[in-house]
């Protein structure tokens, strides 16, 4: 049997890393209830640093392993530095010309049980610097408590912006960080395996040694995933609601659509299936440098339900195996363009509802970048103005006197404003 935990990394919800991690470093106490084992070294994975000196973003991202890491940030606890000794304005400059630019208002967070009572506050800026390559490649998360005298520490996630930056590596099953010790689970970690971690751990254990998952019973299920119960069925059966940042996990068995064949049967429920959105992905194992699986991308299709498009299905299967077992992912579609109380029973309102929202986001989008546009516009227009009024032979001065009168080229000219 194993002695450590495949597949669980740190992806703390913000109630967690106030409650627990930011209070605990204060020295406020820990309001979260955190089980009597899980006590764990947290000083590798959220070191004390100075996120506002003179090191850059991306110089941090990686003397602290960022490059090795798989969809997970990184945390630092910081210190604010003010302006003025005797002030209250923050100095968020960083590296060598790099601030940290707040993008939208700080947003509070709530205490886990009492929600109406906040306990800190969340604000996320940017790095922005216009003469480096990596000018809004970098985002930073700040989390500080409210109204505690001695809250000298605030806890920053520091996170790539995947659209411009680098793409990340994905991690060894042999890195640290994606092992843990099997006796307990450390507060904010939770399973995010990684799609090799799924084939050549889950599914190739599934079909040699499978009483080496035995503890992973409660994570990874058995079950009929092209039966006759439905995706939010299935949800709700084991915990799908409760979770935070997480998706559900099982293993099911493909079911042909005829003896001989090779087709698969793909459907789900009363009237659904689980069509293909893309082409299925090769998967490869890093270390041995070849080829071990292959990933499908699946949504949920029902014309004449309201969850339509709602759910996903990642289908993770061995190469070259004649086993009918595959390992799944099921997962919420939060991204759809109406929410499920929308339905009204009517398919085909619900549908033009749908494209009306959608033409509805298309318009606003566009409607934006039209505003964007035309304030840019504006500001050139503003600083050309400027620009034509320095060379304006014209004394400055004088022109914002009313009623005066000034000489042009040895012309005496009267101003009446």
């Amino acid at each position: 049997m194993p002695s450590v935990l495949v597949g669980f990394r740190f992806h703390p919800t913000d109630e967690e890393l106030i409650s627990y991690f930011l209070y605990k470093k204060n020295n406020v106490g820990t309001m979260a209830e955190v089980p009597s084992m899980a006590t764990y070294n947290f000083n590798k994975i959220m070191p004390e640093l100075d996120l506002y000196g003179d090191v850059e973003p991306w110089q941090i991202w990686e003397t602290y392993g960022g490059l090795e890491l798989y969809d997970q940030d990184m945390f630092f606890f910081t210190q604010h530095k003010t302006v003025n000794p005797d002030g209250l304005r923050i100095h968020r400059k960083v590296g060598s010309g790099g601030t940290w630019s707040e993008g939208e208002p700080g947003k509070l967070i709530l205490d886990p049980k009492h929600k109406q009572k906040p306990i800190g506050q969340k604000r996320k800026f940017r790095y922005e610097n216009k003469g480096s390559d990596h000018n809004g490649s970098w985002y930073l998360e700040e989390y500080s408590l409210l109204s505690t005298n001695s809250a000298n520490y605030v806890l920053c996630r520091l996170r790539q912006n995947i659209k411009t930056g680098k793409k990340r590596k994905e991690i060894l099953l042999c890195q640290e960080s994606s092992a843990l010790p099997m006796t307990y689970i450390p507060v904010g970690f939770r399973f995010h395996p990684t799609d090799q971690e799924l084939i050549s751990y889950f599914l190739y254990n599934k079909l040699t040694e499978e009483a080496s998952l035995y503890i992973y019973k409660n994570i990874v299920r058995e079950f009929d995933l092209f039966g006759t119960t439905e995706p939010w069925e299935i949800w709700d059966m084991y915990g799908g609601h409760e979770l935070c940042n997480q998706n559900l996990f099982f293993f099911t068995k493909l079911k042909k659509a005829s003896l001989n064949g090779s087709r698969i049967l793909r459907k789900i429920g009363s009237s659904g299936t689980w069509s293909e959105t893309d082409a299925s992905k090769l998967i490869k194992d890093e270390e041995l440098q070849k080829h071990i699986g292959r990933r499908r991308k699946l949504r949920y299709e029902s014309k004449c339900s309201k969850h339509h498009g709602h759910w996903y299905l990642d289908e993770y299967s061995l190469l070259d195996s004649k086993s009918d077992y595959v390992i799944c992912r099921l997962r919420k579609n939060d991204k759809s363009p109406l929410p499920l109380s929308e339905w009204n029973g009517n398919k085909r309102k619900y549908s033009a509802l749908c494209q009306e929202s959608k033409e509805k986001q298309k318009l606003l989008s566009v409607t934006k970048k039209k505003l964007m546009r035309k304030q840019s516009n504006v500001m050139m227009n503003i600083t050309n103005n400027k620009n034509n009024n320095l060379s304006d032979p014209i004394d400055q001065t004088k022109r914002m006197e009313p009623c005066t009168k000034f000489k042009l080229f040895g012309v005496e000219i009267g101003s009446n404003f």
